[in-house]
């Protein structure tokens, strides 16, 4: 339930980056912000993983 929570917010943040490019060609600030959104995205994913590993090995 919760991986599903987080895959809905980082589905939602993707939709309002591609909405934000629809507008013309990125500016600098725009493929900046969009880098920035991929690091807190990968870092989300690597806690969820780190997560489930952890749980995944306790269970055994």
């Amino acid at each position: 339930m919760k991986f599903e929570q987080y895959q809905n917010r980082i589905d939602q943040m993707e939709a309002e980056v591609e909405a934000h490019d629809l507008g013309g060609p990125p500016t600098l600030d725009d493929e900046f912000a969009a880098l920035e959104l991929d690091d807190r995205v990968e870092a989300e994913l690597k806690r969820l993983r780190e997560r489930i590993r952890n749980n995944g090995s306790s269970a055994e």
